[in-house]
């Protein structure tokens, strides 16, 4: 990625390297016309201790219309979108 998510952090055990597959199995489609398609996969990572537990989120959006920009963003809120941490991504076809 180009920038890190807030919390990143790596591992303490250097021998074990999270990386995102070269193919991204799973997959849904976003809206009801099948036009934009989530592909991903999920690369969970055990440190030397419990704690060192951490996962890495490999996404692939394909929109097959026309777009001058897809995105994606996650939040922890729940009701109230103002607060809690949110993290976005946009990128440009």
């Amino acid at each position: 990625p180009s920038s890190l998510p807030s919390l990143w952090r790596q591992p303490s055990s250097s021998s074990h390297e999270s990386k995102c597959p070269d193919k991204l199995l799973k997959s849904v489609f976003l809206d009801d016309a099948e036009l934009l398609e989530m592909r991903y996969e999920v690369v969970f990572h055990e440190g030397d201790d419990a704690k060192d537990s951490i996962g890495l989120l490999c996404v692939s959006l394909i929109y097959t219309g026309a777009a001058g920009w897809i995105g994606i963003a996650f939040s922890e809120s729940t009701r109230n979108p103002q607060f809690g941490r949110k993290e976005a991504i946009i990128g440009i076809p």
